[in-house]
């Protein structure tokens, strides 16, 4: 009988060896791609579902008393539908921020690393405000739909206590809720992402610090209010504040899916 030739251990160093790191370092980076081009489609689905929502629901003041606003609710009988939209949209813009601030950062130490953590921000800040928002819509979307039903059915004379409650959860609405998506849904989120895109060096920076003045001066609009100081009126908000950042949310979809591009590229992130 031949004898056998003794067996040979490979030790796990080389078996984990350069070639195993490399397609580890592959690996990562198309996850990196394939999570930017999902967030880029929700950055752009989520500003259409949140705009959409928006001129569905239609101007609402209650300046003019609750009466008002119960008829503007029972005219659309779609009300609450148009507030899960807003809230999926805000869901939309989640998985962007979470998506986008994953890729800062990933090419190398050399690569400045606040970028990465002013992202992680700026996901924490959009939670807070994503919160806020749901508060905000449950009650537009449910509790108005309910007290608007009840003035409706109820004989003119119970009318008066509805109406109460009516103003009551308008200026809920309007002050202190609203205000705070201001802050941490419209304001910070926003400041802090495009400042994180600013510094990274896969993305345009003048794009990132168009974002960063927009998401700043919207988060300054809602401090001075919620210290009630009106110092920048409403029609700067509405008019242009808040539409020039949905349309930087929808030009970020554009940037996202471009920068992908790089982290599919072998030769790029091999060199970084």
């Amino acid at each position: 009988m031949k004898p056998q030739a003794p067996k040979t251990r490979i030790r796990k160093g080389i078996e984990n060896g350069p070639g195993s790191a490399s397609q580890g370092r592959m690996f990562e980076m198309r996850q990196i791609q394939a999570s930017l081009r999902v967030g880029s489609v929700c950055a752009i689905l989520g500003t259409v579902m949140y705009v959409a929502s928006g001129v569905l629901h239609g101007p609402l003041s209650g300046s003019r008393g609750p009466e008002i606003i119960f008829r503007h609710v029972l005219e659309r009988p779609y009300w609450a539908l148009i507030h899960l939209g807003s809230m999926l949209a805000i869901l939309l813009w989640l998985v962007a921020f979470v998506a986008l601030a994953r890729s800062f950062g990933a090419f190398g130490e050399d690569y400045p690393a606040y970028s990465s953590l002013i992202g992680q921000l700026a996901v924490v800040s959009l939670m807070v405000g994503a919160a806020v928002s749901f508060l905000h819509f449950s009650i537009d979307g449910y509790v108005l739909t309910e007290l608007a039903d009840g003035w409706a059915a109820a004989p003119p004379a119970e009318r008066e206590e509805v109406v109460r409650m009516g103003g009551f959860v308008h200026t809920l609405l309007r002050r202190p809720l609203f205000v705070v998506e201001l802050l941490f849904l419209f304001g910070l989120p926003f400041a802090l992402i495009g400042l994180a895109i600013a510094l990274d060096r896969e993305y345009p920076a003048w794009f990132g610090w168009a974002g960063f003045v927009v998401g700043a001066a919207t988060f300054v609009t809602g401090t001075t209010w919620f210290v009630g100081l009106r110092v920048i009126p409403e029609l700067v908000l509405f008019v242009a504040l808040l539409p020039l950042e949905w349309m930087w949310t929808l030009a970020l979809g554009v940037v996202m899916w471009r920068t992908s591009k790089l982290f599919g590229s072998e030769t790029r992130w091999r060199s970084g």
